[in-house]
Parts: structure tokens; sequence; C-alpha cells
């Protein structure tokens, strides 16, 4: 299949990715989790609160009711709580925030859509909700016959992303070295794999021993270290000389701040900075945020650093789906693997969202709505 992102598409008249919780008849009880408060530093449960609302037993005409299966807590959520200008609209106070989530159809008058099929797309943090046909229309075919954490993951927006990140912005070939920091996260797991899979050298940083030893040992990494055992940019460079004594050609790049400056450091002349997000400044205020203080590098090595966004990915229908069968194989054939930290109850997806940034997940982190 091939992901239609809709609910992003800037010529769209309304904002389509949040449901409407209509008010017809009184039937089921749903449960959301509200955006209350705007963070300043690290997110806190006082950002949240969790409402009750009544939804209709059935689907009105032109609407479809849907129930939340899983949803997907990623980084890209901390900056949409700002009211910074990105390439989505922030989220609302007093609204429900939105993710990435797995649905399942409970009823539906919408033309296309059965009750019982599973669907993919973002939709509010609750665990039923209402959306008109225009925006059900942003949903795309989820398959039933595949492990949710898989079409969640590798097969999904991180899959996609890794992709996208290390093979067309990046464009790793083989024999060159690849460092990826976040290695054990969600997309650095799965873009480390693709880049052994093309026959690159890959060096991965991780925050513990344990994901080290899982990047090495289970995934192939040729070598990783625990970055946590740095001190500044000084040791963070020496580290990342230590596992690429020859320089590093492509940077997939999901920390930003003082690992940036370190794999900066060490480019190799005509090297490439992926800069696919950078979570160690997520959190950060406006008096700690940090600037790249040896920037200088990318005149001197004649560097190219690019960022992006899976959506770009998206709008290309024949590249996505070449993304999407080279997925496949990779999965099919194991050289991809994953790991998936799963969080049960809505009422929890708030902890876990907070324990992304600390480094609780290994893998992709989901939150099991319903069974």
């Amino acid at each position: 299949f091939i992901m239609n992102w809709g609910c992003f598409d800037d010529d769209t008249e309304e904002d389509v990715s949040l449901g409407h919780f209509l008010p017809w008849g009184v039937g089921m009880k749903a449960k959301e989790v509200l955006f209350v408060s705007r963070p300043v530093g690290p997110i806190v449960a006082e950002n949240f609160a969790i409402r009750e609302t009544t939804l209709p037993d059935g689907a009105p005409e032109g609407h479809v009711l849907l129930r939340t299966l899983y949803l997907s807590v990623d980084p890209y959520m901390r900056p949409k709580m700002t009211e910074l200008k990105s390439y989505t609209a922030p989220y609302e106070l007093g609204k429900p925030l939105t993710a990435f989530s797995l649905l399942e159809v409970v009823d539906s008058k919408v033309s296309g859509m059965e009750k019982g099929q599973w669907l993919q797309g973002e939709a509010p943090w609750a665990t039923y909700f209402v959306l008109n046909a225009k925006e059900a229309g942003a949903l795309f075919p989820a398959d039933k016959t595949l492990p949710p954490e898989l079409q969640m993951g590798p097969m999904g927006l991180t899959g996609n992303t890794a992709w996208y990140g290390l093979l067309e912005i990046g464009k790793a070939k083989a024999g060159e070295t690849v460092l990826v920091s976040g290695a054990a996260g969600a997309t650095g797991s799965v873009a480390g794999q693709i880049a052994k899979a093309h026959g690159c050298r890959v060096v991965g940083t991780a925050g513990s021993d344990d994901k080290v030893a899982w990047l090495k040992q289970e995934l192939g990494f040729d070598d990783a270290f625990n970055y946590k055992k740095c001190h500044g940019m000084a040791e963070l460079a020496d580290a990342i000389h230590k596992a690429c004594p020859d320089g590093v050609d492509v940077y997939f790049d999901n920390v930003g701040g003082e690992m940036l400056e370190g794999a900066l450091e060490n480019m190799r002349m005509y090297g490439r900075i992926v800069m696919c997000g950078g979570i160690s400044q997520y959190n950060a205020t406006p008096e700690t945020v940090r600037g790249i203080r040896n920037l200088f590098k990318t005149i001197a090595f004649r560097l190219r650093l690019e960022g992006f966004i899976v959506l770009d990915l998206f709008q290309q229908p024949e590249k996505h789906k070449v993304a999407m069968e080279e997925l496949k194989h990779l999965c099919d054939t194991g050289a991809i693997r994953y790991r998936t930290t799963i969080v049960a109850g809505l009422e929890n997806a708030p902890q876990a969202l907070m324990n992304l940034f600390v480094g609780v997940n290994t893998g992709k982190m989901l939150v099991k709505v319903a069974e």
C-alpha cells in the first residue's frame, strides 16, 4: 500500500487531523487525552488532562466511528507542543493531542470503509472518536495480517523515515562508513540495518550498555558505544574517532547538540549529514538551547547538511512504492529486526511520551489502547 498523509496537505481547507466528538445519541463512553498547557522545558503530567465523553452507538450518516488500537509516541510531538512555526500546526490547547495511530472501524456510513477494517493515520488520543467523510479520507488501509508493531515500525513511518533519510538524503553507498545517533531508537535502529544491507560499515550511539549490546549482537552494527559515558563534545568526538578511525561518510542525526558537534569533528571530505531529528534539544528553553560551535567544518570539508520529513517521500508515490517493497523484503528476510516498547492504556500515553525523552524505550514506543 501507499501511504496517504492527506491531513497535512497544505491545500486542504480544514484541519482533518482531528476527529469531531459528536453529541448525537447516548451510547458508548470514550476517553480522550487533552493538551492543556505548553511545557517549558521537559514535558510534565500537568500538561495533560483525561476527559470522558459520550459518543453515539453507531456512526451518523456521512461519518465513521473508529476505535484506537495502538498509537505511536514519537519525538516530533514535542515541537508541536510549542507555538513555533513548523511543517504542521501546533497542538491546540484544550483539544486532544494527535498521533500516528492504528484504528479499527466500529461502524461506518462512509463509502469504502467497512466495519472491522483497519486504518492508519493521524488521529486523536482517544479510545473512540468520529470522523466525517473528508477527515476519514486522510486515513489509509492497514494490513490486518501484519503485527501492529511491524506496520507501525519498520513497515510504517519509522521504516519510511529511515529509508528516505539514509538513501535519498544521505545517499549512502556500499563501502562507506555510516554513523547513526539514537541508534537504539525506532528510526535509528532501522536506518543502521538498511545501511548494513547496502554494504556500509555502520556505527551507532546509544544510551546504555544493554542497548549497545543489542545493536552489535542482534542488529549487526559493526560498532557502537554508550554516549552517556562521554562527558562533553571532546569526549564524544574521541569516541566517534575510535569507532570510525577513517572518518564518517554519512551521519544520520537523531540527536543534535553536542553529538552533532562530535560528528562534525569526524566527517570525511564531501560527507553528508542527514538531519532527521534533534531530541537532545527538544526540551530546551530559549535560555538553554545551544547552537553548533564548529559549523565551519561544513565549509572546510565541503559537507552537506540536509533536513527532511517523511511527508517528502509520501508525496512521491513511485519512490514510496520502491521504499515499501525494499522494507518488506528486508523484514521478510530478517535483514531488519526490531523491538517495540509497549505501554498499555490510553491514560498512560502522557507518561510514555515523557519516557521517550529519557531513553526508557528500546526501538519503537507504542501505546496499546485496545485489543
